[in-house]
């Protein structure tokens, strides 16, 4: 079965396979359409069309309805989608951004490699709620992907084996194990101690306290999710255009300048996004560091190490090193919890668990 590690966030969608390919797009889905003067200036229109989609769906989260529905994802909803939206409901289960994110994410990465086995997470704080409910909509899960690109044609992506855990689990497990599911820090592994990992996305931040000696125990006293992630930055940086233009101005255009170009035009003015996002994202560091040393409290001075990922943990790390004296920025930490869920899947089945 082919394993596939994929971060269903609310920020951006993460994918790796364990043929080493890769998917990063935003977790944006909008109605699609005729594109009849793309290209005209020559700009490369075969990225775009990887997400240009008609996507049917199949199985029992879909009630079993076979309709057609085309898509934009990513960066291309966000630039032609009058509807771009981002899934920001809590019940990741039902939703269907959700389901086309999946099944573009499986399309492009499995394609018609048979059924996948399929490694993902829940944020922390809707893990033991929704997880039953959650594995048995992806246990079910079957779509026909059809891209706009050649060279990708029609797919068939399906979910044939589940492995789930909260989302910053997949975070430590990318520092413990490597691609293939071996322990590739043995200290970690055997050294004892308690072990901090803080997983910063667009909408959550979800922070893991783990015991580290002859088994892993997390500590759910120690372990939770702040309801909010980067996308303060982004608010705060709207706030500051509305309040400078007197203009109302979409988030999700916000969004895409502080992630894009860094610059955005309201009504022929200029915003530099990224220099009005300083302080913002300073300030958004200074209260997940108070959220930590509140929540942590004595047991942050016992830690080892305290692991930073996530998207948004490099746009933050100037201002969250100075939490602990072993806090370490993880590396491609954008792709941590894909890469620790692929590791686990991978773990298991060579195990024959």
């Amino acid at each position: 079965m082919f394993r596939v590690g994929v971060d269903l966030g609310y920020g951006f969608v993460k994918a790796v396979s364990e043929s080493g390919e890769r998917a990063l797009f935003p977790s944006v889905v909008g109605s699609g359409g005729p594109r009849a003067l793309a290209g005209l200036f020559g700009e490369k229109r075969a990225s775009e069309d990887r997400y240009h989609v008609v996507v049917r769906a199949f199985g029992a989260a879909f009630g079993g309805s076979p309709a057609p529905e085309e898509r934009f994802v990513g960066d291309l909803a966000l630039r032609e989608s009058p509807d771009a939206s981002r899934a920001f409901d809590s019940d990741r289960a039902d939703h269907p951004s959700t389901l086309a994110l999946l099944a573009v994410a499986l399309g492009l990465l499995a394609g018609d490699r048979g059924p996948a086995h399929l490694g993902t997470g829940l944020p922390l704080q809707y893990y033991s709620g929704q997880k039953e409910r959650f594995r048995r909509a992806l246990e079910g899960f079957s779509a026909e992907v059809e891209f706009l690109s050649p060279s990708l044609g029609k797919r068939r992506a399906s979910v044939g084996r589940v492995t789930l855990f909260p989302q910053a689990a997949g975070a430590f497990f990318a520092q413990l194990l490597d691609e293939s599911g071996r322990v590739r820090d043995p200290d970690l592994a055997r050294g004892g101690g308690l072990v901090g990992v803080v997983d910063i996305g667009y909408k959550t931040v979800d922070f893991l306290a783990v015991d580290v000696g002859d088994g892993l125990a997390v500590r759910d006293r120690l372990s939770g999710t702040l309801d909010w992630g980067t996308s303060a930055v982004t608010r705060a940086v709207q706030r500051q255009i509305e309040a400078a233009s007197g203009r109302v101005v979409d988030a999700v255009a916000v969004d895409a300048a502080l992630h894009g170009p860094g610059v955005l035009y309201v009504w022929g003015a200029e915003y530099r996004v990224s220099e009005m996002a300083r302080d913002a994202r300073r300030e958004a560091a200074r209260a997940i560091a108070d959220h930590l040393e509140l929540r942590w409290g004595d047991a942050l001075g016992l830690m080892r190490r305290v692991y930073f990922a996530g998207g948004g943990a490099a746009d933050l790390w100037e201002h969250l090193r100075r939490i602990h004296p072993a806090a370490q920025l993880v590396p491609d930490g954008q792709f941590a919890n894909a890469r620790g869920f692929l590791a686990v899947a991978v773990r298991r089945e060579r195990r024959g668990a």
